[in-house]
């Protein structure tokens, strides 16, 4: 199995490089961003998009806290991002910092007439009275999220557009890569504006195929696997890889969702199963909201296949079927969460014998490309192959 390369020596590095970033300011500047657009798999898409930007731009990208929405209220819980993740991968890769590190620093990193908010072009709020800018602190979970930290645009707002946060090619060249550079710092320079302070994610979603590969550098911190242990491996009795994966992705707003399948050659994360240019295959009704009999069906030939092999893990956002499962495969323990906690069920599914997921998901995706780095087999609901792993560790690693 592939793990991150020499991670216990990088823990010196991280605590020395760590402890600089905390004290002295970067005169390259800073990029920081409310991770405002969708739930977890979302925000983790446009974070590998935006700290490949941000290691462009030689800015120190702040981590912001991932936003949470609990099933019970309308109110985003915040998370501090080493929560979930441990931080030593990321900081030998580039330079990062946890964004209540900042707020320490920001007294002398980001003056208050320097305090501007960045956004493409006019959230327009003009019917509600507000001026012609970014409106930053307008909806949630944009006004939450930035009250959380105690800041406020005291500079006001920037339009960066028709700048772009990628190449202008799809190439990823080196020149491309300093063009794009360059165009920011002309626009926007460190001295003028030291924090491009972003209203949503300067990344893409879905992840592009380019940030892909940055998804080695989640590392599930030390709390999250000593939860899964508690309240599933140890619980249970289950081991890691002596069992099947499934997310069921069936809520109402999944279903409202799939309708859009005929509309459009892809939708959300489905050229993880369907490649970028469908070259693996066409969306259908089946792979998106796949019927009860494709899936006892599909579930049934992996088992056939996974021998001595009799446990089966289900994460959905709604109904997970155990009843029926249980029904349908009497030789079978099926379990869940006692509790709902997308985070363990993202670690617990990564580490099934076999993982059948979601093409269209991005929760599916972030099982799919942890799974790839330790080469386990990932299936789709109604897509007949498995689908190729795709090479995670580039040399920059």
């Amino acid at each position: 199995m592939v793990r991150y390369p020499m991670l216990h020596v990088f823990a010196l590095i991280f605590i020395i490089s760590s402890s600089e970033a905390k004290n002295n300011v970067d005169k390259n500047g800073y990029i920081i961003y409310c991770p405002c657009m969708g739930r977890f798999g979302n925000q983790v898409d446009q974070f590998f998009g935006t700290l490949n930007f941000a290691k462009t731009l030689n800015r120190t990208l702040v981590l912001p806290t991932w936003i949470k929405y609990d099933l019970f209220s309308d109110k985003p819980i915040f998370v501090p991002f080493d929560h979930y993740f441990m931080l030593e991968p990321l900081n030998v890769f580039y330079k990062v910092m946890l964004i209540k590190d900042f707020m320490h620093l920001a007294p002398k990193a980001w003056p208050l007439s320097k305090r501007y908010t960045f956004c493409h072009s006019s959230r327009n709020f003009e019917s509600k009275g507000y001026p012609n800018d970014c409106n930053p602190k307008e909806g949630s979970p944009f006004g939450p999220f930035w009250d959380n930290v105690d800041v406020n645009f005291t500079a006001g707002s920037r339009f960066y557009s028709p700048l772009q946060f990628y190449p202008a090619t799809s190439e990823d060249n080196l020149f491309e890569l300093k063009k794009l550079k360059f165009l920011w710092d002309t626009k926007f320079p460190p001295p003028d504006y030291p924090v491009l302070a972003f209203v949503g994610a300067p990344g893409s979603f879905p992840v592009k195929i380019s940030d892909v590969h940055l998804h080695g550098l989640l590392i599930w911190s030390q709390q999250i696997s000593q939860m899964v242990d508690k309240h599933f491996f140890d619980l249970y009795g289950v081991r890691r890889y002596e069992y099947i994966g499934l997310h069921l992705r069936n809520g109402l707003d999944w279903k409202l969702t799939c309708q859009h399948v005929g509309q459009t050659d892809q939708l959300f994360s489905s050229s993880q199963c369907l490649g970028e240019n469908n070259e693996f295959g066409q969306l259908t009704a089946q792979i998106c909201f796949p019927t009860q009999e494709l899936i006892v069906s599909q579930l049934r030939n992996v088992l056939q296949n996974s021998p001595n092999i009799t446990n089966i893990f289900i994460a959905s956002d709604k109904n997970h079927m155990i009843l029926f499962l249980q029904a349908n495969f009497k030789d079978m323990n099926i379990y869940k969460l006692e509790s709902e906690d997308p985070q363990l069920d993202l670690y617990i599914l990564a580490r099934a014998y076999h993982f059948i997921g979601n093409c269209v998901s991005s929760f599916s995706a972030f099982v799919k490309r942890e799974r790839d780095i330790e080469n386990l087999p990932t299936s789709f609901w109604g897509v007949h192959h498995l689908t190729r792993a795709i090479n995670l560790f580039h040399q920059e690693l």
